[in-house]
């Protein structure tokens, strides 16, 4: 509790450093552990930079007027059984009102900025090692018709892709047709041969509005959850802009999905800030039957156009 209150109580000095730091180009996030506060506090704070920096120009009367008068029962140190001394509810107030999400779980993503008018919103589209990789093509198409769209393959998602031409050979040739980018890993340094060119991983983070993994295998949940950043994907995830969305859908075995670590996991993802688009039950590709199939490509499709054109944070889990 004594670690709480000293979050809440920063000083309007301390308050200034923090806003200074984030300017000075760190992230929100590096900022939040540097500082032992959370990130929510941070973003807090530099959307209040007016505010702090206007009370760190005014002069703390108060403090003056406390050190002309003689000490009095109020200020004096308390002990077990004396009254609680009467606080500057004014200042307790402000306080609160930059730090009010210190306490609460990081579970928020620092604000999403609006897509600008003059062009449509751009998707970068996922897949990692699941055999639902298969539907890439389809919800791909689906994207495009109101996104401009790119797409990233793990090594694993690669060998799926490859059979998509027979499990829905119209949406892949019609896929084909729309030429839309595929990165593989083999791509990530490709084009870099000195200080200053281009790193893919990097410029797909810029590029993309919103970021789709679907499907998310269970290996790759595990990597991202855990900070792992081993291939073209996971350097995306781990490199991702926090005032951007990023949903997930898992796909896996249901016994898979049972196990105990894909709860644990899915339960640092949110804490991440990402939108968990849950799995359905049916007949899965090993023909057992249970939870743990690919949403389908509409509710995965929906659920991204939505993300990419509403300034508004998503929900940690979306409700099929």
């Amino acid at each position: 509790m004594a670690a709480e209150k000293q979050r809440i109580h920063k000083s309007v000095e301390e308050k200034m450093k923090i806003v200074a730091f984030v300017e000075s180009g760190m992230s929100h996030q590096a900022t939040a552990k540097e500082f032992g506060i959370s990130r929510t506090a941070v973003t807090k704070m530099v959307k209040e930079k007016a505010l702090i920096a206007a009370k760190l120009e005014q002069p703390d009367l108060k403090r003056k007027r406390r050190a002309a008068s003689p000490p009095s029962e109020a200020s004096s140190p308390t002990h077990a059984g004396d009254k609680v001394p009467r606080r500057d509810v004014k200042n307790l107030i402000d306080a609160v009102k930059v730090l009010t999400d210190a306490d609460a779980p990081q579970t928020s993503r620092e604000e999403q900025q609006p897509i600008p008018a003059h062009r449509r919103p751009r998707v970068l589209l996922a897949a990692s090692g699941s055999v639902a990789t298969v539907k890439i093509p389809e919800l791909a198409m689906k994207l495009a018709e109101v996104a401009d769209v790119q797409v990233v393959l793990t090594k694993a998602a690669s060998f799926f892709m490859e059979k998509a031409s027979t499990y829905n050979a119209s949406a892949f040739a019609a896929f084909q047709a729309l030429a839309i980018p595929i990165h593989h890993d083999d791509n990530e340094w490709s084009e870099w041969n000195a200080m200053g060119d281009a790193v893919l991983h990097i410029h797909l983070r810029e590029w993309a509005d919103v970021l789709c993994i679907a499907p998310l295998s269970a290996n790759t949940m595990a990597k991202i959850a855990h900070g792992l950043c081993d291939n073209l994907l996971t350097c995306v995830v781990r490199a991702w802009s926090s005032n951007k969305p990023l949903l997930v859908a898992p796909a896996m075995n249901t016994q898979m999905y049972l196990h105990p670590a894909t709860g644990k996991q899915l339960g640092m993802l949110r804490e991440y800030g990402y939108t968990i688009i849950p799995p359905v039950c049916k007949t899965l590709a090993c023909g057992e039957v249970g939870n743990g199939a690919l949403a389908a490509v509409d509710t995965i499709a929906q659920a991204v156009l939505h993300a990419a054109t509403t300034t508004a944070p998503s929900s940690l889990d979306l409700v099929l």
